[in-house]
């Protein structure tokens, strides 16, 4: 089980399959809202061709930016994230825990009272996090620093510039 130390508390995290598609979920209706704005603004401008592809594909680009960059999102996510190792600690393990866990069930609006940008910032919760997810998703136990996939994530956004 890993944790992650967010207001000066530590929270159990668990990526399930369950949490897997509903932060996928989250972000393909995210994405598709943007993209049917993009066709709407280039309708609205009357833009076609190349210049219609290239203005759909930089407010993509700035869509995408803004979702991976948007506190809510994060704190949606390691609501999700620390419920479930709740979750798992009792059904997997035996061990109830969630009276020990501060706010629990949590949900966004709780998190943003407990945590700081700097605890949902800090490499420690970034590693742990992506280490999660990687092992949810079959990877390796981690893929990176966080200092490494903060230069990940900018080299997808700017091919997705391209």
């Amino acid at each position: 089980m890993r944790y992650i130390t967010l207001g000066g508390n530590r929270y159990p995290i668990h990526c399930s399959v369950t949490v897997d598609e509903a932060v996928n979920k989250r972000f393909a209706a995210y994405r598709q809202k943007m993209v049917e704005q993009a066709e709407a603004d280039v309708e609205a401008r009357g833009l076609q061709g190349d210049a219609a592809e290239e203005y759909k594909a930089v407010s993509l680009k700035s869509a995408t930016l803004a979702y991976l960059t948007d506190a809510e999102n994060d704190l949606y996510q390691f609501a999700l994230l620390i419920n479930a190792g709740v979750r798992y600690e009792s059904i997997i393990n035996r061990h109830d825990i969630a009276d020990k866990v501060v706010g629990y069930p949590l949900d966004a609006e709780k998190l943003a009272m407990i945590a700081t940008v700097q605890d949902l910032n800090s490499p420690e919760t970034v590693d742990a996090v992506a280490a999660e997810f990687a092992r949810c998703r079959g990877g390796d136990e981690k893929n990176g620093t966080a200092g490494e996939l903060t230069k990940t994530a900018m080299t997808i956004l700017q091919t997705l510039s391209k």
